[in-house]
């Protein structure tokens, strides 16, 4: 049976090898199956491999997204809390600027009812004591006429004596009770006894008394001539010098304007116009030292830029009277300040300054400059009035960061050009005494006379370089008028005549020499 089972019959080889190749057929399709899961497990992996990445940028992304979106709010809560801030301090600063008008009007109020209170009660003593004074006289008068009537119905002395020492005697007078008897009864005291007659002498209390009464008379005297005066000078200050009041000045009517003048100021115009579109203006703001308010606008080209210009306009002008002359410096390259001098545009104040309190304002601007750029190089270009204003400021110890002064138009000092206004708007009144009251009203409401504010004196004491520019045919601001300042000057300076220029209008009459010698001049002190 061994060896039975050990023959291999064919059908046994056949059955032995497809057992084989079953076993084989199986393994491969195990190894197959292996590989195929392996496969498909790698690629699952690899699909949530995938799709966690996906997740996760996703994730990420709307993180982002969520973080940006609370940044954008976060600046946008903020930029409103700065603007809610910004409008709590500009209301803040109106309401405080409201409050200190209002105080400061009230002030005035008040203390305009106390002046005219203190006029009435001084009105009312005087009344009072012309009314004792005639009172006194009607009574002094009275009494002189009984006494003279009394002297007429009294009979005469025959009795005549003589003293020891040979003097004739008189009958003595008895007491005014006595008398009045005498009158009602016709009543004669032949016992009364003549007396000596007594001369009036000249005593020290006649002396003093009368001193007095010539002293009483020179101080109703003065006060009178200082009423007077106060009035005077009050109506033509008002007229002349204080804001709203005072208009235009009528003596540069006459002038010959030249025809280029206004086709030139009209090209500016529209360029002004434009330039306005392209720069941002600041509002500035200033305490002066009298607690007035005043307000500048300025133009930063660069803030790296140390070159600066303060431009000043003229008599009863504003700062958009010089916009022109900013944009020609603008494209120069200066940064520009232009204040409204006190009185004129939104500046506060009553009375005009014509450049002595003026002065001291635009000191105070100029430290403006210096505290955000204290190397700042500054140029002061003015017209007319602001023409002054530099010339009289340069007198000051100033800061050596004033470099240059352009000056057109400048008036040896304002009582003169205020004189030639005068005459022109009051030509039947003489200059004495009238002009002269406005002086001292000045001095009292303004702080200044205005023979003080005298350019001439002030550059005398200037080490600041000028160039000064005037019109030929300009007849406000004369030809010896500009003489004077050029001969007073103590610094380095030029003059510039514009042949076909009067006042105010030399940059339109002949704009091309007018802005190069300029540039040309304030270039040899600008670095």
């Amino acid at each position: 049976m061994e060896n039975e089972d050990k023959i291999l019959t064919g059908r046994n080889l056949n059955e032995a090898k497809d057992k084989v190749r079953d076993e084989e057929v199986a393994k491969v399709l195990r190894d197959a199956q292996e590989q195929l899961n392996k496969k498909v497990q790698e690629k699952n992996v690899r699909t949530a491999e995938e799709k966690k990445d996906t997740l996760r940028e996703s994730a990420e992304k709307i993180k982002k997204e969520r973080e940006k979106e609370a940044k954008l709010a976060k600046e946008r809560e903020a930029k409103a809390r700065e603007e809610e801030r910004l409008a709590k301090e500009k209301a803040a600063k109106e309401k405080k600027e409201a409050e200190m008008r209002a105080a400061k009007e009230k002030e005035a109020k008040e203390r305009e009812e106390a002046r005219l209170a203190k006029e009435r009660e001084a009105k009312a003593r005087e009344e009072e004591r012309l009314a004792k004074e005639k009172a006194a006289k009607e009574k002094k008068e009275a009494e002189m006429r009984v006494a003279k009537e009394r002297a007429a119905k009294k009979p005469k002395v025959k009795d005549v004596k003589r003293t020891e020492t040979g003097e004739k005697l008189e009958k003595r007078e008895d007491t005014k009770e006595k008398s009045l008897d005498l009158e009602d009864n016709t009543y004669v005291d032949n016992s009364l006894k003549p007396i000596e007659v007594v001369k009036d002498k000249i005593t020290i209390g006649h002396v003093i008394g009368t001193i007095l009464e010539g002293i009483w008379t020179i101080v109703k005297l003065a006060v009178v001539i200082s009423i007077v005066t106060a009035v005077a000078g009050f109506l033509l200050s008002r007229n002349m010098m204080i804001r709203g009041r005072n208009g235009n000045r009528q003596c540069l009517a006459g002038m010959t304007v030249s025809g280029a003048v206004s086709t030139n100021k009209s090209n500016e115009d529209r360029k002004v116009k434009d330039w306005l579109t392209k720069v941002k203006r600041e509002k500035l703001t200033l305490e002066a030292d009298d607690k007035s308010i005043l307000v500048a606008r300025q133009v930063v080209t660069d803030a790296a830029n140390n070159k600066w210009v303060v431009i000043l306009h003229g008599y009863n002008g504003n700062m958009e009277d010089i916009y022109d002359i900013a944009m020609h410096y603008d494209g120069e390259g200066y940064n520009i300040l232009m204040p409204d001098l006190r009185g004129n545009g939104e500046s506060e104040g009553s009375f005009l300054g014509m450049g002595w309190l003026d002065r001291l304002d635009v000191i105070n601007w100029m430290d403006v400059i210096l505290e955000t750029n204290p190397s700042a190089e500054i140029v002061i270009h003015g017209i007319d009035m602001g023409a002054d204003t530099a010339l009289m400021l340069s007198g000051e110890p100033i800061k050596s960061s004033v470099k240059a002064i352009v000056a057109e138009g400048a008036y040896n000092n304002a009582w003169e050009v205020t004189k030639k206004e005068y005459k022109t708007r009051y030509e039947k009144w003489p200059v004495f005494p009238f002009l002269h009251m406005i002086n001292p009203v000045m001095k009292v409401w303004a702080g200044y006379s205005l023979k003080e504010a005298d350019a001439v004196k002030q550059v005398k004491k200037t080490s600041v370089p000028i160039l000064l520019i005037r019109g030929q045919n300009d007849t406000y601001v004369t030809e010896d008028m500009a003489k004077e300042l050029d001969q007073a000057i103590a610094s380095p300076h030029e003059v510039l005549t514009i042949t076909t220029g009067t006042h105010e209008d030399c940059r339109y009459a002949e704009p091309d020499t007018y802005y190069n010698k300029i540039f040309d001049f304030i270039g040899g002190y600008i670095n």
